[in-house]
Formats: structure tokens, C-alpha cells, sequence
């Protein structure tokens, strides 16, 4: 593996008293809010319905929550925040049109669509009508970056998913050094093609025997090549895929063939609901993460009290990454100062200001890169019969690749 795979730390006391040592000061309230400012409209678009609604909800509520807290502390520079919502539906084609209605109803940002193949058609209209755009659950490659269209005008504070895989690949490596692992996904499918490209290339550099399956359809949970696979007892069976109901069956499918061994996956697998579709079989299944409970940053445990205080349940990562872009935003449009400008030289501000965010949020210590992309550290989670563990956390070089 060389020096990368050193920079995985298991959990222990002392290493999570280090990640708590790593954080400053939550970002500071803005004056009252004038009822006389006009607000700052946000486009939020998120799959309420389809593929993508174990994810889309949790995100609404994440960016209502942030919303309120901004507009009870005085909003920015006196501007209330006011969110307009829409269902991508998981479906691309709505994806675009909902791109369209939020970007006609003068939004000076948008959030979202919830799942990467949606947002490949939704975030190019936006970026043609030069409005800033955080993507919030976007993990797959050429979102943002070196993309197959131009999105300068794209930003992405969600772990990219070639950086999560490989970390929690060589994680696991590290630990367990396993002989053989299969790897399998979903075809036609933007995540899954990231996350096992990337898992096979982690695996073949630490000297790990890759059986690669054959990408199957969303309505096929097993087939003779997994079960060929599985039937030479690998140590590990990685599982890519943007639906977590296919991974779930995968998971089930596998355990009711006999296999015993460990679980790897990618973000799909980071949602209470996905795991609980699992059931049983997904106990112990390990993902990397870009936020978890564990994360002893001061503003991270701050956001989690409130958060149950104010909705009775746990923010999940989704919803945090939603959170955050919400504090993001506020934080360039105060720095950007466009006040009534007309929308276009604020969408103009707000661009130029996201570029030089530097804030602590729950993520912890938060910038962009100069591609728009975000730069954290990685947390490697395991899956339970009540929620996660936390087992490790990586630091942002380590999941590089």
C-alpha cells in the first residue's frame, strides 16, 4: 500500500481527542433581520420521490433547519434566506425542468439534485445561466472539475466517492489484509461506475485479488457470476450502486446464498433507511463517510442537539452536507454584499465569494479546492443493529487514489 495507507487512524481515545483538536469556532450569527430587505431565494432541488427518496427528505428538512437558524439570528446582513423547493422526481428530465422553474423564479443559488446522474442533467442548464450551484449528495466523478460540459459555476461540498471508496478500501486493507475481494455494481448507473472503478483500483494497488462481476440491472439482485464469485469464499464483497434498494437485495441475496464474509460499499450504504432495508445482512457493512455522529467537532455535537431538538430524530450525512451548503451560502452572500443588485450581479457576487470560503462547520474545517470540489477528512463507518460505528477516520490525503 506505501505511506497512504498510513494515514488511516483507528479509532481510539486519543485519535478522536486529535480530530476534536482540529476545529475552531462555528460561523457567527448576522445582525436582526430587517423585515423591509427583500430575501435571498434559494432553489433546493432533491428527490423527494423515486430512487432517490431515501436521501431527498432528509436533505429538505437538513435545509429548512438551516434556514430557520439563519433567519432567527438576523438572516444575512439583514436579508431573510427563503428556500424554493422542488422533487427532481430521481429522473433526470425532471431534474432539467426543475432546474429551469427554480432558475426563473430568481434563485441567487441552488441546491442539489440529490443523485449524480440527475444532477449531470440539471447542472448544465444552471451553469449556462451562470448561477452558483452546491452539490450536496453529488459523489460521482466530473461533477465538478474536469466534467464532460462546462461547470465552472458548480460547487461540491459532498465527499467525492473516488476519494470515500478508496479510503475505506485501504482502511480495510490495512486491517484485515485480505487475500480476495469481489466487486460489483449497477449498470447504467454514474455512481456505481465511479465507486468500482475506483474500489478495483485501490485493491489491484495493495496486491488484493479483484473477481470482478458483471454489472446487473436494478431488478437483479443476484446472478450466476455472484454466485460463482461467492462460492470461492472471498474475504469481502464490494457493492456499488446509487440505489440503496439493489444493494440492500445484493446484501440479502448474498447472505441467503451462504456468504459469510465482510461487506464493503459505497455511500449508498451511509443512510438509515437503506440499512434498514438491508435488515440483518447488513450489519457490519463498512462505508466511508464525509460526517458521522462520532465526530466530536465542538459545532458538529452543537448542530446534533439542536437538531433533535428541534425534529425529535439524528441528523443523517445527507442531511448534514444539506446543512452545510446552506451555511456556505450564507457565508458568501454576506461577504459578497450584493444587496438588491439585480439577480444576475448577485448570482456574479456570489461566485466570486464561494471562492474564497473558509469556515468551520459540522464537517469541520471547510474550504473548496481550486476545482470546487471539498477537501475532508474521511470517517469509516460500520454498520449496527441501532445505527454506526465509527472505526476510523482518514485524513484528506489518503483517499485521494
Amino acid at each position: 500500500m506505501g505511506s497512504r495507507g498510513r494515514r488511516w487512524t483507528a479509532v481510539t481515545a486519543t485519535a478522536a481527542l486529535v480530530a476534536a483538536a482540529m476545529v475552531g469556532c462555528a460561523v457567527s450569527p448576522a445582525p436582526d433581520v430587517d423585515a423591509a430587505e427583500p430575501p435571498y431565494r434559494i432553489g433546493l432541488i432533491v428527490s423527494e420521490t423515486g430512487a432517490g427518496a431515501a436521501f431527498g427528505p432528509q436533505q429538505a428538512e437538513a435545509v429548512e433547519f438551516a434556514v430557520e437558524e439563519i433567519n432567527e439570528a438576523g438572516g444575512v446582513a439583514g436579508h431573510p434566506l427563503e428556500v424554493v423547493l422542488r422533487d427532481d422526481e430521481s429522473d433526470p428530465e425532471a431534474g432539467r425542468a426543475a432546474m429551469e422553474e427554480v432558475l426563473d423564479l430568481g434563485v441567487v443559488a441552488v441546491i442539489g439534485p440529490t443523485l449524480s446522474l440527475v444532477a449531470r442533467a440539471a447542472h448544465p442548464i444552471a451553469n449556462d445561466r451562470r448561477t452558483p450551484v452546491i452539490a450536496v449528495s453529488n459523489t460521482a466523478d466530473r461533477i465538478v472539475g474536469e466534467c464532460d460540459y462546462d461547470c465552472e459555476w458548480i460547487w461540491r461540498d459532498s465527499l467525492g466517492e473516488r476519494a470515500a471508496v478508496t479510503a475505506n478500501i485501504e482502511a480495510y486493507v490495512l486491517e484485515a489484509a485480505p487475500r480476495t475481494v469481489a466487486v460489483v455494481g449497477t449498470v447504467n448507473d454514474t455512481l456505481a461506475a465511479t465507486e468500482v472503478t475506483a474500489a478495483q483500483a485501490a485493491l489491484e494497488e495493495a496486491g488484493v485479488e479483484v473477481l470482478a462481476v458483471p454489472s446487473m440491472v436494478r431488478d437483479q439482485t443476484t446472478s450466476r457470476s455472484l454466485i460463482e464469485a461467492l462460492a470461492t469464499e472471498p474475504d469481502a464483497l464490494f457493492i456499488g450502486s446509487s440505489y440503496g434498494d439493489w444493494a440492500a437485495g445484493v446484501m440479502r441475496a448474498a447472505r441467503d446464498a451462504g456468504y459469510t464474509g465482510v461487506f464493503l460499499a459505497g455511500n449508498i450504504m451511509n443512510s438509515r433507511e437503506n440499512i434498514e432495508l438491508a435488515g440483518p445482512a447488513a450489519i457490519g457493512v463498512r462505508s466511508g463517510a464525509a460526517w458521522v455522529l462520532d465526530n466530536r467537532f465542538p459545532a458538529n455535537q452543537e448542530f446534533i442537539e439542536a437538531y433533535r431538538r428541534a425534529t425529535g430524530e439524528p441528523p443523517s450525512q445527507f442531511g448534514a452536507q444539506a446543512y452545510v451548503a446552506v451555511q456556505v451560502i450564507a457565508d458568501a452572500l454576506e461577504r459578497a454584499a450584493a444587496g438588491d443588485a439585480p439577480i444576475e450581479l448577485q448570482r456574479e457576487a456570489l461566485q466570486e465569494a464561494l471562492a474564497e470560503t473558509a469556515i468551520t462547520t459540522v464537517l469541520g474545517p471547510f474550504r473548496f479546492t481550486p476545482e470546487h470540489d471539498v477537501d475532508q477528512i474521511v470517517w469509516i463507518v460500520e454498520a449496527t443493529e441501532t445505527g454506526y460505528d465509527l472505526v476510523g477516520f482518514c485524513d484528506p490525503a489518503c483517499g485521494a487514489g
